[in-house]
């Protein structure tokens, strides 16, 4: 059996730098920590001040990865130095580390992380994120870096990337996830997503709802923003939106006039889909053809749902599906739907997992939908044929690709 895919992941060194971050920070969970973290951070933001370093902040519910991604991809393109900040990670901490479109070494990793900690008693008082975004940017200072990008976490107000001050903010979407850390409704997970925001900033947005566009209008009339939404501007499914928000925010950081139609007429001639961890990330096996697509949460199930409708083809044989933690009846509404295209999802299998994140509820299959317990043991009864989607949390994919990174060889 043989396995193709692009990550280079030893697992003994990542056990053990994750072994490392769990007895000193524990799991990575939201803390309310920022204000107490965030003078820990103003060396770095003088830092970026005095070196005219842009900040490049990327919030929203879903697409951030995929934004992120792609204006980072654009902007290196265009000759620009880029470090790359993103989150969660799915295979290797090292994703969340990237130079140029390489990731950090597992030695350099290492180094810092043992470095910084020994150096900075402070820092044992830091969350998991806080402390890995601290290494983040330890390691791109020390480089020759021109835009740093980077992906919030959760929320956007009381995040780490917010301890900088970004020039350009890129907002994806709003929907209700996180509400029971980022408050219950649109209103108050907007006002979240704002909190990124500084007066004179610019914001570029791709809001879907006209009450969303219209309170944050009203919040960058209110601090002296200049905000533009490009959402009825270019019509098409999700991922393509996402992506021509980057290659606006592209234009922007390189000087160019922002005018749309232009930019539109570029976009639509020179569209490049950019692919990153978790997102129709493929690997190829001798049992199989996987595709990894972290859409976990109820907006994220429809948007896939509507793109592989737009494709109009079946895109996969075999669906596996396991969920993070959530409502049980988010859980359900999410499985009907795939329950719903099956044409695209073919045989759908639910399952759980071993994470702290997991989702351990009650799990309802309807006819043709398929309980497994052992999902591991399932993935040995596919065949050379077979085009599996490894689909909900990012947790999950994260644990499928460890494991078929560990049971196939490398072609």
């Amino acid at each position: 059996m043989f396995l193709s895919f692009p990550v280079q992941y030893n697992s003994l060194l990542e056990n053990e730098i994750s072994q490392f971050l769990h007895v000193h920070f524990g799991q990575e969970a939201f803390r309310f920590s920022f204000h107490e973290s965030a003078p820990h951070f103003l060396y770095f933001k003088e830092k970026i001040k005095l070196r005219d370093i842009k900040v490049v902040t990327v919030a929203g519910t879903n697409g951030k990865g995929e934004t992120s991604a792609a204006v980072s991809k654009l902007l290196q393109d265009a000759g620009k130095n880029v470090a790359l900040w993103t989150s969660p990670h799915i295979l290797t901490v090292r994703e969340r580390f990237t130079w140029q479109k390489e990731m950090i070494s597992y030695f350099d990793l290492k180094m810092l992380i043992e470095r910084e900690f020994l150096a900075h008693a402070f820092l044992a008082k830091l969350s998991y994120f806080e402390f890995l975004f601290w290494i983040f940017l330890t390691w791109a200072l020390e480089k020759d870096v021109d835009i740093l990008v980077l992906e919030v976490g959760m929320g956007g107000r009381l995040d780490a990337v917010n301890f900088l001050d970004a020039e350009l903010v890129l907002l994806t979407s709003i929907s209700r996830d996180h509400e029971s850390i980022l408050g219950v409704g649109y209103a108050k997970i907007l006002n979240e997503k704002l909190g990124v925001l500084r007066p004179g900033a610019r914001l570029f947005a791709n809001l879907e709802l006209a009450y969303c566009r219209e309170k944050t209008q009203a919040y960058a009339d209110s601090q002296g923003i200049d905000y533009q939404d490009l959402y009825l501007f270019y019509a098409a499914d999700y991922s393509r939106q996402n992506r021509f928000l980057a290659y606006v925010a592209a234009a922007y950081l390189t000087g160019q006039k922002i005018d749309l139609e232009g930019l539109k007429t570029e976009f639509l001639q020179h569209d490049d889909r950019t692919l990153f961890k978790g997102r129709f990330e493929n690997w190829k096996t001798t049992l199989g053809d996987y595709s990894f697509n972290g859409s976990h949460n109820l907006d994220g199930v429809r948007k896939l749902a509507e793109l592989l409708l737009l494709q109009e083809q079946k895109a996969f044989t075999k669906t596996i599906l396991a969920f993070s933690y959530r409502s049980s009846a988010e859980i359900h509404q999410m499985i009907k739907i795939f329950e719903t295209n099956r044409n695209f999802f073919g045989k759908i299998y639910l399952t759980k997992f071993i994470h702290p994140k997991a989702y351990d509820g009650p799990l309802v299959a309807a006819e043709g939908t398929t309980y497994v317990a052992d999902w591991k043991e399932l993935f040995s009864t596919f065949d050379n044929q077979d085009k599996v989607l490894v689909c909900g949390s990012y947790y999950f994919v994260g644990e499928a690709q460890k494991y078929l990174s560990t049971v196939f060889t490398h072609s």
